[in-house]
């Protein structure tokens, strides 16, 4: 099994690993799927690359595969769908999860997939909020591992970002 690298061009659309192996399409090409256009791109053997947007704008993967380990760069949500800047650490934390769950989608899963997240705050002081926005999003029988850190962030107005690590 090849792995792939898989770019879009233009709105959002859905790359689903498996559906590049089942139609067999040749490496190095591009192929129009209902959802846009994806550019397939021979990387290895073990190991595939997914970007999904917004993070084709960016030298990142959103996700990396490597067996049934999925691998999740940063996500954050510091604006809403409209590019309004969100303000407390309760919302960007709601956005951030939000966006999460919906890439976890474009690869058939979900919260329940994640067996490890790192949650960066701004400050500490928000850990209680972003607490509570936690448990609404992750329940007690499913919870994955957690880290929480401080740090600062590139730009000003974000409070809150995490990367993790998921399982088919």
């Amino acid at each position: 099994m090849s792995a792939v690298v898989a770019l879009g061009y233009g709105g959002e659309f859905r790359i689903r690993a498996q559906l590049v192996r089942s139609r067999n399409l040749p490496l190095c090409t591009e192929h129009l799927f209902s959802t846009g256009v994806v550019r397939v791109v021979e990387v290895g053997e073990v190991v595939k690359r997914i970007v999904i947007p917004p993070y084709d704008r960016f030298n990142l993967s959103t996700f990396v595969v490597h067996n049934d380990t999925v691998y999740i760069g940063h996500f954050g949500g510091f604006e809403d769908e409209q590019g309004n800047t969100l303000g407390t650490v309760e919302e960007q934390f709601e956005q951030t999860l939000g966006n999460l769950q919906r890439a976890l989608r474009e690869i058939d899963l979900g919260l329940e997939n994640m067996v490890r997240v790192t949650v960066m705050l701004r400050s500490i002081d928000d850990f209680t909020k972003m607490d509570e926005v936690w448990v609404r999003y992750f329940t007690e029988a499913a919870y994955p591992v957690r880290t929480t850190i401080t740090t600062d962030f590139v730009d000003e107005c974000c409070l809150v970002q995490i990367d993790g690590v998921a399982c088919f």
